[in-house]
């Protein structure tokens, strides 16, 4: 069980992402640096490894403390608690596990440290530790002047625990201070009596605190008139100031939102390296539009965030990808598309006189696309391969592909220096294969049964039917 005490909060979500180094531990396996006050009339801290109640002369019982986690670094042994003289002398038995005279006493007893930790280089400087038992009557301290004063950290404890549980506390009063140091205030007139649970117990303090940023880092970017489309590729340049890179550094390549606002910021690239310059290409994400745009580089080791690119750059939307069908009536092709300027294409050449045209007679066999643009940026649509017009047979074409019917591999026999690509397509027109690489033969074996064509495209298209079995 944790329970989080939180005392400062804006600010701290950004630090929040980070590490945090521990700057103090004590399992109370031993005293260690910590100084615990003389003992008073009634109650003392003690550290031991007593776990095991017993009953007072009175007949009061003493609660056992519960078995810790085995989560601990040393778990079940000695632990910081208050234990009474009159436990100790009093009873049928000597008492020494956690326990007090509830009510007794006017003292304000101290454990604490006795030596400091510098914390000048960290923020969100966080106390935690565990406990159990007891219902009122202690409290976290702290100073940072050596100990000449203490000031109350803001937990008292309240409630009665019956196991194991981590407080946690955030101390924005330490965050850089030169010499700190935590203590528990012990208050006999205010300890009240939680039986049947076990009494105050306390372990496992640790001091932990997030390195402060420390460095500058200054971000570049080449921006396009236009600006960027969604989707696109984008390369920002980086160089390191001032601070120290680590051997283990990622830079990481984050863009804001519309406002340029990075608090909803989107990570779009990191880069492993613990170089102090260089460059982070990423991609912007897919469906964002606006005008306030802007991108910053951070480093992982030594923590720096860096300044933004100095100016705000446009991102547009994508136009939805055109659709191209076949008209069998017509025997022409036709595209669907919601944006007013587009243009045909045969391959990479311009179709002429296909600007802004809803439907074309295709004059040669290959692959057609049409590509849309709503003046900043244009999508294009996937190839619909034309296998209709003039088909050569295989026996009159200057290549030549087998076995045909194929099963598995076929065979292609084709002047490559004359290819540029090579394109195969199913009955309906859709694109099962394309590459522009020379290639001896095409793996046919995941394809259904059926008609299909192989296109040999250069100066001139070349398309050959090929029987799948």
């Amino acid at each position: 069980m944790k329970k989080i005490y939180t005392f400062l909060i804006s600010g701290l979500c950004a630090l929040g992402l980070q590490a945090q180094t521990e700057l103090y531990t004590n399992n109370f396996d031993s005293p260690g640096s910590f100084t615990l006050d003389a003992a008073g009339s009634f109650n003392a801290w003690l550290i031991n490894n007593v776990y095991q109640g017993g009953t007072l002369f009175s007949g009061t019982p003493i609660p056992t403390v519960p078995s810790q986690p085995a989560s601990f670094s040393n778990p079940n042994q000695n632990y910081l608690h208050p234990s009474s003289p009159l436990a100790l002398s009093g009873s049928f038995q000597t008492i020494t596990n956690a326990n007090y005279v509830a009510g007794s006493g006017f003292g304000s007893l101290r454990a604490y440290m006795g030596t400091s930790i510098d914390a000048t280089e960290y923020t969100n400087v966080t106390v935690s530790f565990w406990r159990v038992g007891g219902l009122n009557g202690m409290k976290v301290i702290y100073s940072i002047n050596g100990g000449q004063t203490w000031q109350d950290a803001g937990l008292n404890f309240q409630g009665s625990p019956s196991a194991w549980t981590e407080e946690t506390i955030v101390l924005p009063a330490l965050d850089g201070q030169s010499d700190v140091r935590i203590g528990f205030e012990m208050m006999e007139a205010q300890l009240a009596d939680p039986a049947p649970n076990p009494y105050h117990s306390i372990d496992e303090l640790k001091i932990t605190g997030t390195p402060e940023i420390t460095g500058e880092i200054t971000t570049t970017l080449t921006t396009p008139i236009d600006g960027f489309c969604a989707g696109q590729s984008i390369t920002a340049n980086f160089n390191v100031v001032s601070g120290t890179i680590g051997a283990s550094n990622q830079y990481t390549l984050e863009l804001s939102d519309a406002s340029g606002d990075f608090d909803n910021g989107v990570v779009v690239a990191t880069l492993a390296s613990a170089q102090t310059s260089g460059s982070i290409i990423g991609a912007l994400p897919s469906g964002l539009a606006g005008t306030n745009f802007r991108v910053r580089v951070l480093a992982s080791d030594a923590a720096i965030v860096g300044a933004d690119n100095g100016s705000d750059f446009v991102i547009s939307e994508v136009p939805d990808a055109p659709i191209i069908t076949l008209n069998t009536v017509t025997g022409q092709l036709e595209v669907t598309t919601d944006e007013q300027s587009f243009m045909w294409y045969f391959f990479n050449d311009p179709v002429a006189n296909s600007q802004n045209q809803t439907a074309i007679s295709p004059l040669m066999n290959g692959g057609y696309t049409v590509i849309a643009s709503n003046g900043k940026c244009e999508t294009s649509s996937v190839i619909y391969v034309v296998n209709f017009v003039s088909i050569q047979e295989e026996n009159l074409t200057n290549n030549s592909v087998f076995p045909n019917p194929v099963s598995s591999t076929l065979f292609l026999d084709y002047d490559q220096n004359a290819t540029s690509e090579i394109l195969v397509s199913d009955i309906s027109g859709k694109l099962v294969f394309h590459t522009k690489e020379n290639i001896a033969s095409i793996d046919f074996t995941k394809l259904n049964s059926g008609l299909y064509f192989v296109s040999f495209v250069g100066e001139t298209t070349q398309t050959i039917k090929v029987v799948k079995e």
